[in-house]
């Protein structure tokens, strides 16, 4: 097993946050604080996509439905809403209780994202969209605004330290 698949981080208390705002937001949506939709913003290798996966399982649990196709796909389906709905009544039905729809990269979409923000908001906490990008600015203001933001900043070695030397004593390095 490669190294950065054996010790990634497999909830939540694992990941490394940049700041301690970022952490106390995620962990209070985490808790239920918050019913919103996320967008996670950063620099590349600040952990959006580790968070953003982790937390659908901290609020759905272990079987948390996920959106798996990718968001060009869905945004181009005729009719958006339908198919969320769709798999938002299947979600209600098991213990995830909503459906998550995870798109990285979300600054490289196509598509017009009005059909979205359309669906998103008829369908109620029934649905959360977590969104990753590295180009805030380049998410259209109202999916911005529909989101709970949460700035995931550059880490620096004093932050990535700790775990680094915990690693390294798991494999047997001092």
């Amino acid at each position: 097993m490669k190294t950065i698949e054996k010790y990634a981080p497999s909830d939540l208390s694992e990941v490394i946050f940049g700041s301690e705002n970022s952490l106390y937001l995620i962990d209070a949506i985490a808790q239920g604080a918050f019913d919103c939709h996320v967008l996670l913003h950063g620099p590349n290798g600040t952990g959006k996509t580790t968070t953003a996966e982790l937390l659908a399982h901290a609020i759905g649990g272990e079987d948390a439905m996920v959106e798996n196709k990718d968001f060009n796909t869905v945004l181009a389906m005729p009719d958006l809403k339908d198919y969320l709905q769709r798999c938002a009544s299947l979600a209600r039905l098991t213990a995830s209780g909503k459906y998550f729809v995870i798109w990285h990269e979300f600054d490289n979409a196509k598509a017009n994202p009005n059909v979205l923000w359309t669906a998103l908001d008829d369908l109620g906490s029934d649905v959360m969209l977590i969104l990753t990008t590295n180009n805030f600015m380049k998410i259209h203001p109202s999916l911005r605004s529909r989101c709970k933001v949460v700035e995931m900043p550059a880490l620096t070695a004093q932050d990535v330290l700790p775990r680094a030397q915990w690693i390294l004593q798991q494999e047997g390095l001092v």
